[in-house]
């Protein structure tokens, strides 16, 4: 085989054969042509052969600082993403605490008024004494309604 190398794509066929003969003694790579170039890209994409690849893309080397510094970048940035999760989870938790918190100070204060009432007026209303706190529950959307049709305070008292 000459010296020269043949160029097939990404393939190079020539001095890196010539030593594979030397150290392996196999005749057929000595026999390569044009016509193994496609058989001898698939066997070298996949990490098979002998076939030589070139890099496809360069790429530098990093020194131990430079990787290092890379290294506390990229830790950096993940940690403040995660902290910045962490704090919208929180807001996000705090303000459903807030919000059930408000809830039940509206279901207490409608208690409260409902309780204040006589038993007469609570007939008129539709409902007994004994299911004050749940109208109270309906009428703030803590729980779903069971009855057939609670009226609403706010109309009520406008």
């Amino acid at each position: 085989m000459n010296n020269r190398n043949k160029q097939y794509g990404r393939v190079t066929i020539g001095a890196a054969d010539s030593a594979a003969i030397a150290r392996h003694g196999s005749p057929t790579l000595a026999s390569r042509n044009e016509h193994d170039a496609p058989a001898l890209r698939a066997f070298a994409a996949n990490g098979f052969g002998d076939a030589s690849i070139g890099r496809a893309e360069p790429y530098s080397l990093l020194n131990s600082i430079e990787l290092q510094q890379q290294a506390r970048a990229h830790r950096s940035r993940w940690q403040s993403q995660l902290l910045n999760k962490l704090v919208r989870a929180a807001a996000d938790y705090m303000r459903g605490v807030r919000a059930r918190w408000e809830r039940r100070q509206q279901v207490r204060a409608t208690f409260l008024a409902l309780d204040a009432l006589d038993a007469s007026t609570l007939r008129d209303l539709g409902f007994h004494r004994s299911e004050i706190w749940s109208v109270a529950t309906e009428l703030s959307g803590d729980t779903g309604s069971s009855r057939g049709r609670v009226v609403s305070l706010r109309r009520l008292t406008s």
